[in-house]
């Protein structure tokens, strides 16, 4: 599965923090994407995270006018999640999902 979020504005009442990811269907509302063991999520701030913890810190930051893709492929081996920002491979993710 692949989609795309474009970001238009990034005008969020808590300040410049966005989160784009997955996250089971049992995950309560109250939970952000990242926070629990069946979410990931790659943060406007350049963090991929799980657990509520960031799994790696080294991706680019993004906001407005960018363009996040994200391949979610459930067939490779435990699952993998692959992001792009403005069409550029981030690279694999591969996280158990």
């Amino acid at each position: 599965h692949y989609w795309e979020i474009h970001i238009d504005h990034f005008a969020l009442p808590t300040g410049p923090y966005f989160m784009i990811g997955i996250t089971g269907e049992k995950t309560k509302n109250e939970n952000w994407i990242g926070s629990t063991e069946n979410g990931i999520a790659y943060s406007s701030f350049g963090t991929l995270v799980r657990f509520s913890r960031a799994k790696r810190s080294d991706l680019p930051k993004y906001g407005k006018g960018d363009t996040i893709g994200v391949l979610l492929d459930l067939e490779r081996k435990n699952g993998s999640i692959k992001y792009f920002k403005n069409r550029e491979d981030l690279g694999w993710f591969q996280e158990q999902i």
